[in-house]
């Protein structure tokens, strides 16, 4: 029995997401690895066997009790390894290939897509073009999300295209559903029928373009509650009090984040970019007891900082709350994960960063 490569489903996984090629042509071994597959699952026709690298590593103890064969270890150390440096973008925008074509039209309905997508050098990336950027990366999952909409029907239409795509791409893409809490009933609404079709979070939120605000009870606290309820995560733009302005920067800075974390406690909350410098403020003991149930990411992180920001912010925020953004297609994903490798951290933390953190966050499968 030899196979080149592994599926999920209808997905081939790459071999870099094993980051070996199996060859079972020894036989000892090749009858061991076929006890764990008559188990759990088949080889295809084509040789292909249809199981993940996780299901492997789940029957190690299988596998070892059917061979004492030294292949095994290292076929184990290898599934293993390829899991706990699984990385995991969390903040990837993709649209309906529709809004491209139609790009003048969607620019004239949406406040927040022509505030970041004005500039016809910026592509809409399809969920094609993001799995493709994946694969280069050797990204196992990501985190796809629209904008924070200001037009109810390019917000169905992103959602929808979004859960479609997580579910052709069957794993790899992780759905969160964009709306504008300030639509009231519709905004739940959208979110209850998100959510029971798969979606994980809610986001990203661009209070400033959409026009609400955060201090704003009548329209967060429904909000919140029902986040609350289904216990999905909630992922919000972020931005500097100081610095240089960009398209989108706005006014969420720490000060109006913490607002937000203050008086909705319960909810996991993601903010974007590095929360515009908020985990800096975890050194006063007030800041450091409410965030603990917030996470930032690293989105657009070149634009902003110098690639000693991973050095810096591991330092000082809550472990385990630091996560992989790119904000893919504004920046490609390669050139963060090059930062992160670099930085003067240890190699556990940028494990953390790249993946774990997420994959805790996010409650997916572990070994």
């Amino acid at each position: 029995m030899t196979t080149s490569g592994f599926r999920n489903g209808n997905q081939k996984i790459a071999p870099y997401s094993l980051g070996y090629s199996l060859k079972c042509d020894d036989f000892i071994f090749g009858q061991a690895v076929t006890q764990v597959i008559c188990q759990q699952g088949l080889p295809t026709d084509d040789g292909h066997i249809d199981l993940t690298p996780r299901d492997f590593a789940r029957n190690y103890s299988s596998l070892s009790r059917y061979c004492n064969h030294p292949r095994y270890l290292e076929f184990y150390s290898i599934v293993y390894a390829s899991i706990v440096n699984m990385i995991i973008d969390f903040h990837t925008h993709i649209f309906p290939p529709s809004f491209e074509d139609r790009r003048a039209d969607y620019l004239s309905r949406d406040a927040t897509l022509a505030a970041l997508y004005s500039n016809s050098d910026l592509p809409m990336a399809s969920a094609e073009d993001l799995v493709s950027a994946m694969d280069e990366a050797q990204i196992e999952k990501s985190v796809v999300m629209g904008l924070g909409w200001t037009d109810l029907e390019a917000a169905k239409a992103s959602n929808d295209y979004i859960l479609n795509s997580a579910a052709r791409y069957e794993g790899r893409l992780i759905p969160f559903c964009s709306v504008n809490p300030a639509w009231g009933e519709m905004a739940l609404k959208e979110i209850e029928n998100n959510v029971a079709s798969g979606a994980r979070g809610v986001g990203e939120l661009h209070p400033d373009t959409q026009g609400f605000s955060f201090s704003d009870s009548a329209v967060m606290d429904p909000f919140m509650s029902l986040l609350r309820s289904y216990g999905v995560i909630l992922l919000t733009h972020a931005s500097e009090p100081v610095g240089h302005q960009y398209p989108g920067k706005g006014t969420i800075t720490p000060s109006i984040l913490m607002n937000l974390i203050d008086r909705y406690p319960e909810v996991n909350i993601v903010c974007s970019h590095w929360g515009g410098g908020l985990p800096i403020y975890r050194l006063m003991p007030e800041v450091d007891s409410a965030l603990s149930n917030v996470y930032f990411d690293s989105a657009a992180s070149p634009f902003l900082y110098r690639a000693s920001i991973y050095s810096v912010m591991s330092k000082i925020a809550r472990s385990g709350s630091i996560l992989f953004g790119s904000d893919y297609p504004l920046l490609n994903p390669q050139r963060l994960i090059r930062h992160i490798r670099a930085a003067d951290i240890s190699d556990k933390e940028k494990s953390r960063i790249l993946g774990e953190n997420a994959n805790n966050l996010l409650g997916l499968d572990t070994v």
